[in-house]
């Protein structure tokens, strides 16, 4: 079993030169699981618990509000590339006999 991930130019699915990489000793692909939905709950739920402890950690520390902020922003924009461009799955394959 593997798990990885793509650029997303390939529509979600592996491109014919993932698939001759791992089957390159003979291996068969017997499934192929997009894992996009799972990521994207994933890094939502991440996101969300940054914000709720960023909330505590500016009130300890006024100071570094802007600090925050600006971390908080830069983990949006890396879900959102994340996201848009990459495409994760999970394949099941067979080892040649």
């Amino acid at each position: 079993m593997i798990n990885s991930g793509f650029l997303s130019q390939f529509d979600g699915r592996m491109n014919m030169d993932k698939k001759t990489e791992i089957s390159v000793h003979g291996d068969i692909l017997i499934k192929e699981v997009s894992t996009d939905e799972e990521s994207k709950t994933i890094n939502a739920q991440y996101l969300a618990a940054i914000k709720k402890r960023a909330k505590a950690f500016i009130k300890k520390y006024p100071h570094l509000a802007e600090t925050v902020r600006q971390y908080i922003h830069t983990q949006k924009i890396e879900c959102e590339v994340i996201n848009k461009n990459l495409c994760g799955a999970v394949w099941l394959l067979q080892r040649r006999l």
